[in-house]
Order: structure tokens, then C-alpha cells, then sequence
């Protein structure tokens, strides 16, 4: 079959069998239906499709995860390991609207015909809070796997926490928790300086030192939490950073593992 610059945009192909079909000369894939498709080691460009295939583009979320399910697979078998990556990405994601979708339609209300009863023709309405509870529940998970690391395919997401954590988030905090006491030392150095800048500069750096710290069992900044409650935070921000530094290791062999 000679495909070369066609135009499939939103061709539905759902239940075609392209096993070692080669489309990777078609001229566009735009929006393609593909969810019950037959796939194996057949050939096509993630740019081909454009972002999206017709399953998402009808917010048909359901379908729309089986297709990426598909093109994942496909890919991975082809070794374009950054095509599958971006599949598998989308796959979760529509996994994410699925669940969302079924949260929303459980809490709107549905007849339902009370058995065993006396007289006729008596409906109930009623929402299904369990089921709700149980599709928003994976929807706000998802999200959040999403905007931490892209689940489990973007490590630079995960530094980019880090970072924002230990470099801003805790100073902060801490901080505004009463902060730390000074021995006589780091308070002579302190005022020993003689810009704001300079002043301003040491104190971050020793508060840095005391969130590196936290990753280990020594603190090399010199400084005591003033009071319970920079205690209980420190301890806190402590297992988040250990959580993201492992999770970073977890992200970069999944990504080591792909290549």
C-alpha cells in the first residue's frame, strides 16, 4: 500500500489490522482513531499525530487510553523509546480524565427504583458518593504524580522541586516558625559585616547549610531551631527532601532503563 504524503486526519482506523504497515511517509495522522487498532512494529512518527488522536480530541477519555496503550507499545517495539515515553505520558493522563469523568458523573443524581415495595411507580434519586469519592480521589493522586515528575518520565521536574524546596520553600518557613538561635561565633560574624546585602547573604547560606543538613546526620551550619514548631518542620521538610531525592534515583533509572 503506498502511503506516501497521504492524509489521514481524523481516519478512523480503530479496527484496522496495520501489523508492519509503514506509514511513516503519510503526510499527516492528525487526530487519527486508533483505539482497537491492530498494531505490531508498525511504522509512524510521534510529529505524525500532531499532540493528539481523535479518541482524546472527542474527550472519548476511555478509548482515547487504550490508543496511547497501543501506540506505547508500538513504539517501544520500533526502540523510539521517547515516542513510547510520550504515549505512555498521554495514556496516563487520559487514565487521569477518565477518572475524573467517572467522579463527576457519579455525584449527579440517578433514578433508581426502590424494590419490595407496596405501591408502584416510586423512584429514588440518589448519587454514588463511594464511587465519587474513589474517581476523584485517583484523579487528584494522578495530578499531582503528573506535576511532580511527570509520572515517573521527567527528572528535571523532580530537581526543579528539590530546588525550590531546599532554596526557597524552607528558609521561608522556617523562618517565619522564629527561625534559629546563633552561638556567639556565627552572631559575631554576623554583625561583623557591614552591607544588608552581606548580612542577608551569610544568613541564607547558613540556613541552606541547615536544609543540606537535613538530608544527612551532621549540621555543618551551626545553627538551633528556636522552638518546637521549626523542630517538628525541620524534621518534616527533612523526609520530603529524603522522598524526592529517592525518587529522583527511581526517575533516572527509569530513564537509564529506556535508553
Amino acid at each position: 500500500m503506498d502511503v506516501h504524503l497521504a492524509d489521514f486526519t481524523e481516519s478512523n482506523l480503530s479496527d484496522a489490522k496495520l501489523q508492519g504497515v509503514d506509514l511513516s511517509s503519510a503526510g499527516s495522522l492528525s487526530k487519527i482513531y486508533i483505539s482497537r487498532a491492530w498494531l505490531d512494529r508498525t511504522r509512524m512518527r510521534r510529529e505524525q499525530l500532531n499532540g493528539e488522536i481523535g479518541e482524546e480530541k472527542d474527550g472519548n477519555y476511555s478509548d482515547a487510553k487504550q490508543g496511547y496503550l497501543a501506540l506505547k507499545q508500538n513504539f517501544d517495539d520500533l526502540g523510539d523509546y521517547e515516542a513510547s515515553s510520550w504515549a505512555y505520558r498521554r495514556e496516563r493522563v487520559m487514565e487521569k480524565l477518565e477518572a475524573r469523568d467517572i467522579g463527576r458523573a457519579a455525584l449527579k443524581k440517578r433514578e433508581r427504583r426502590l424494590p419490595k415495595l407496596p405501591w408502584d411507580g416510586v423512584v429514588h434519586m440518589e448519587r454514588n458518593l463511594k464511587q465519587a469519592l474513589t474517581g476523584y480521589s485517583k484523579y487528584v493522586s494522578d495530578t499531582l504524580i503528573e506535576w511532580l515528575c511527570d509520572y515517573g518520565e521527567n527528572g528535571w521536574k523532580v530537581i526543579c522541586w528539590m530546588a525550590a524546596l531546599l532554596f526557597v520553600v524552607e528558609p521561608l518557613f522556617l523562618s517565619l516558625l522564629g527561625g534559629f538561635g546563633w552561638d556567639y561565633y556565627l552572631a559575631q560574624e554576623y554583625y561583623g559585616l557591614s552591607s544588608p546585602l552581606g548580612k542577608f547573604l551569610y544568613s541564607y547560606w547558613l540556613h541552606i547549610l541547615y536544609s543540606l543538613g537535613g538530608l544527612g546526620t551532621a549540621n555543618f551550619s551551626g545553627l538551633q531551631p528556636a522552638n518546637v514548631a521549626v523542630k517538628l518542620a525541620s524534621n518534616l521538610f527533612s523526609l520530603i527532601n529524603i522522598f524526592l531525592v529517592g525518587l529522583f534515583g527511581f526517575v533516572a533509572g527509569n530513564r537509564i532503563r529506556r535508553s
